[in-house]
């Protein structure tokens, strides 16, 4: 239990293959909220007219470091930087001649500001939610292989499944329990060694059959483009069942002389 989260933080394979543990990109929009928090919190550290204490530069800069280098590590910075901005932003905007509690918002109106604010993010996340729910088939078709579970449910999978590690969690939810998945993203209890065997069957890494063998895969659902779909096209006893521009269903109509064996 003690060993579990270091374990998980010094997996070199989830790192290298999951998109959550890369670094965030700075090209794509998405994270520019995260460098405008990143830069206004170090001018405001720079700018303010008190020092900062030990513990929050400490903390800001191991949650830093923690969220260059990982995408799913923002939210710890989040959670640290903004009490440090806000702190600078208070100290920078009171004037100096004006004692702190000169500047307190009066307790008549601070609970007024806060049921604003309350109700504000109240209708906020209903309308969040009222669009997640209203567009979710779209969503669902855009991101995942629905038109290969589709044909997955109505022509059941014979033998285990190999999938790709993102659909993992979608396989589970529309196949389980009659088709078990081969991963699916809780990567850290599927252990480093399963994750190995997962990235090098799918990269055609190693003994990249070794998994298709020692797991007796009959079925693999992946996206058609990947290494391991265009290997099994032209791969003896394996044929394509079902594909679109999405997903590749291939099947293996004989089992394998070790198999059978």
């Amino acid at each position: 239990m003690y060993f579990y989260p270091v374990d998980t933080l010094r997996s070199q394979t989830m790192q290298n293959y999951i998109a959550e543990w890369a670094s965030p990109n700075f090209h794509h929009a998405e994270y520019i909220p995260f460098l405008v928090l990143l830069l206004a919190t170090t001018a405001g550290l720079a700018c303010a007219r008190v020092r900062s204490r030990p513990r929050d530069v400490l903390l800001l800069m191991v949650s830093t470091f923690a969220a260059l280098s990982s995408i799913r590590m923002i939210p710890f910075f989040v959670l640290v930087a903004v009490p440090i901005l806000s702190r600078s932003v208070e100290l920078w905007a009171r004037p100096d001649h004006r004692p702190p509690s000169a500047t307190r918002v009066p307790l008549r109106h601070a609970g007024l500001l806060n049921a604003l604010i309350l109700v504000s993010l109240a209708a906020f996340v209903g309308f969040q939610i009222n669009d997640v729910v209203r567009r979710q088939p779209q969503v669902e078709a855009r991101r995942f292989p629905a038109a290969g579970i589709a044909y997955l449910q109505a022509h059941p999978a014979t033998g285990p499944l190999f999938n790709l590690y993102d659909w993992g969690g979608y396989v589970i939810w529309k196949l389980n329990p009659r088709t078990p998945v081969f991963i699916d993203g809780r990567a850290d209890l599927y252990g480093e060694s399963l994750m190995r065997e997962f990235a090098d069957t799918y990269d055609l890494k190693h003994d990249w059959q070794r998994a298709l063998q020692t797991w007796q895969i009959r079925t693999v659902l992946v996206n058609p483009d990947c290494a391991l779909a265009v290997a099994l096209r032209d791969a003896p006893g394996w044929q394509v069942r079902y594909s679109d521009s999405q997903a590749v269903v291939l099947e293996r109509s004989a089992p394998s002389a070790r198999e059978s064996r």
